[in-house]
């Protein structure tokens, strides 16, 4: 029976088995210490990167067509800052600073920066520029100096007009002043005075 007990005992202290009354030795408590270290689920993570541009995409583009409107019949003096399109049809007296495009329809006094601009039937004192193109139509006249990357004039234009690439003056067009230009379209009946320069 010693021989039992003292099997007994040692299968206990090793493996925790045997039961009280068939030779083991009594089972006491054991203590296990915790474990610092959390084991973490196992995920299989598949991220869709097309549908996470398409979604910063569309952001963008609705961020872009934002549109601002001055209606006719306002008068508007101050600074319009715009991510988006802005539209004046009322007298604007002040600077435009616009992400988008700036459509120009009546009276303006100031400075325009913008992503392209269209004037249409419009009296502007004040300076130009645009990142793309720049449209003036024959109805229109600028008193001030131009920058733009394209631009297409059928209007008169009272200051010096820089183009990066093309520049295309329709028959209406008078200019007054110098022009620097990657490359020009002249319609016959168009009328410069001043210099030109064509830039590489």
């Amino acid at each position: 029976m010693a021989k039992n007990d003292n099997l007994g005992k040692a299968m206990f202290d090793m493996f925790g088995g045997g039961k009280e009354g068939e030779g083991a030795a009594p089972q006491t408590p054991t203590r296990v210490a915790p474990s610092l270290e959390v084991e973490k689920p196992k995920v299989d993570v598949q991220v869709d990167v097309r549908a996470a541009q398409a979604k910063v995409a569309e952001t963008v583009e609705a961020s872009q067509i934002q549109k601002t409107f001055i209606a006719p019949g306002t008068v508007f003096e101050g600074t319009i800052q715009t991510k988006g399109d802005l539209d004046i049809g009322g007298d604007f007296r002040g600077n435009v600073l616009a992400d988008g495009r700036v459509n120009l329809l009546s009276s303006l006094t100031g400075n325009i920066t913008a992503g392209a601009i269209n004037v249409v039937k419009c009296n502007i004192e004040g300076d130009l520029i645009s990142r793309g193109d720049l449209v003036i139509d024959a109805a229109s006249q600028v008193n001030g100096n131009i920058q733009c990357q394209n631009i297409v004039c059928a209007g008169r234009v009272t200051g010096d007009i820089d183009v990066k690439d093309v520049l295309t003056l329709d028959k209406t067009a008078y200019i007054n002043g110098n022009i620097k230009m990657g490359t020009m379209q002249v319609a016959r009946g168009a009328k410069i005075s001043g210099k030109l320069e064509m830039q590489n």
